[in-house]
């Protein structure tokens, strides 16, 4: 990390390494969860394929475009999108 900022309690920004870390992390963990969730729709029901097909995927399809693009917002937006994907396999 580096200090950003002057003062007494200079702000620490996260090393471009952490960062890219951090993001392809994110993606592993996308890409795990979508797996997951693929095999679950496969048995499951129209709803939750609906909702797959009209949101989330779409969200998915985005934060991998981000990711591409890697930056601290990129990595944030992953793991809202992560969350999203978690809450969403639990409720099917």
């Amino acid at each position: 990390m580096r200090s950003i900022g002057g003062g007494e309690n200079p702000v620490m920004e996260p090393s471009k390494d952490t960062v890219e870390r951090s993001v392809q992390q994110a993606l592993k963990d996308l890409e795990q969860i979508t797996e997951e969730i693929r095999l679950k729709l496969h048995l499951g029901s129209m709803e939750a394929k609906d909702r797959w097909n009209s949101t989330l995927e779409p969200k998915l399809l985005e934060a991998r475009k981000r990711a591409r693009e890697a930056g601290q917002a990129s990595g944030e937006f992953i793991q809202e999108v992560v969350a999203a994907l978690r809450a969403f396999s639990k409720s099917i």
